[in-house]
């Protein structure tokens, strides 16, 4: 049995940090999605055939092997609009995959900063060295922006699955806190 946990929200709100503070307190590894994202543009263009096969079989690979295994579970971050109805589907291709091969648990985490927090976290050091894609931070600040004027990152309290799920707001929280706060609420670790 191996649980499952996935950190949703905006760009650059801090889901790979938090994830890490999660990872500390669990031993659950990180698997944050830029790790095949990373991998995949070395090849092709975000978006085309090309990258979201290679990123998805990655990211497939990680949670079969996992899955399958005695790890007690995975954290896994991604951006999610919750608008779009391919990543609503894409987030449930992956809930099923995991629970088709675990009888452990799905639990969400969906962080939301203010514009200021979310500025400052793009251009952090811990980002940049494991995101080579958003090392320009000119261009990484314009997608931030451009993405977030054409999607909603956010579920705005109707959150669409039935999972265990909490939002926080970790504009002045530290990464061990949101993560401490989230496995209180449900008992993990």
């Amino acid at each position: 049995m191996s649980n499952l946990i996935i950190v949703v929200g905006p760009p650059a709100v801090g889901k790979m940090t938090v994830g890490q503070a999660l990872s500390d307190l669990t031993g659950y590894p990180l698997l944050h999605n830029h790790i095949s994202i990373e991998v995949a543009l070395r090849f092709f263009d975000f978006g085309t055939a090309g990258f979201s096969k290679i990123s998805g079989t990655i990211r497939n690979t990680i949670f079969d092997a996992v899955a399958e295994s005695d790890v007690t579970g995975l954290i896994f971050t991604y951006v999610w609009a919750f608008d779009a109805d391919n990543d609503r589907e894409a987030v449930e291709r992956m809930v099923e995959r995991w629970r088709g091969k675990t009888s452990g648990d799905v639990f969400f985490l969906e962080l939301t900063a203010s514009d200021e927090q979310k500025r400052e976290r793009n251009r952090h050091p811990d980002r940049l060295a494991e995101k080579p894609s958003k090392r320009n931070v000119t261009e990484s600040e314009a997608r931030r922006h451009a993405h977030e004027k054409t999607h909603r990152f956010t579920s705005d309290g109707a959150f669409p699955l039935q999972y265990p799920h909490l939002l926080i707001d970790n504009s002045n929280l530290s990464p061990s806190e949101v993560a401490e706060r989230f496995l209180a609420k449900f008992n993990l670790g």
